[in-house]
């Protein structure tokens, strides 16, 4: 929507550079530049280039701050490795990187999927359409009974894939461990939903515990969940340092 104006700019510069009295004669070059930079809005670049990353900046900015169609996006910026997809498809066709955008920042339309819609935006699960929860993706996915057998079963085939990935490297793997925990001055049973990696050649050990979780622009988020965490399993390591 700004790339006309930002291209006058670029071409009012370089013909500057000529200095011709005939050009300079039939054409105000400044004054075409000053007003391509008014329809632009506040920019305060003056190389096109940097102009073309400060109006990206801004309107990524402006995205963000959408209460529910921004959900997640500031972590395309904090998170590029993952992220990367957003820039580059890849092997992604094009209506498959559309939807993965929609569905990422909670845009996707799900009272316009086939089925879904009963006429108001409340979930169409009957426990859920009780409560009046409204049917957003990140229900859906996250805490629907309608689609909690599709989101276990993703969960355990990642948590597969991760076991055999650290079994190729020869590291000892255990799953669902049962240990003891000693807790306000109480014992208790608890059955480590996780995962457990012990490298006994430099005594060395991981709990890893597969976390899914709807992203926002919550910057404190993966300092939130690695606490969460931390708390449920530090009080594990004393028994599952034994194993």
């Amino acid at each position: 929507m700004w790339e006309a104006s930002y291209q006058h700019i670029a071409i009012a510069q370089k013909q500057a550079l000529v200095q011709d009295p005939h050009l300079l004669a039939v054409r105000d070059l400044r004054q075409e530049e000053v007003q391509s930079r008014a329809r632009l809005g506040p920019v305060t670049s003056l190389n096109p280039r940097e102009i073309r990353t400060e109006l990206m900046c801004n309107e990524f900015n402006k995205w963000e701050e959408f209460r529910k169609m921004g959900k997640g996006v500031l972590r395309y910026g904090s998170c590029t490795a993952t992220n990367n997809w957003v820039s580059n498809k890849g092997g992604l066709s094009s209506g498959e990187w559309t939807n993965a955008i929609k569905a990422s920042m909670n845009s996707m339309s799900t009272r316009g999927t086939g089925g879904r819609s009963i006429g108001n935006p409340h979930c169409r699960n009957l426990a859920c359409n009780e409560k009046n929860i409204i049917d957003t993706f990140p229900h859906i996915q996250g805490s629907c009974p309608k689609t909690e057998f599709l989101r276990n079963n993703a969960y355990y085939k990642f948590c597969t894939s991760l076991v055999n990935l650290f079994r190729a490297k020869t590291s000892e793997v255990h799953e669902e461990v049962c240990c003891v925990v000693f807790d306000e001055g109480a014992t208790k049973n608890r059955r480590a939903d996780n995962i457990i990696v012990v490298d006994r050649r430099n005594g060395r050990g991981l709990i890893i515990d597969p976390t899914i979780r709807w992203e926002t622009n919550d910057e404190q988020q993966d300092d939130n969940v690695y606490k969460e965490k931390r708390d449920i399993y530090l009080p594990c390591t004393p028994n599952l340092s034994r194993l």
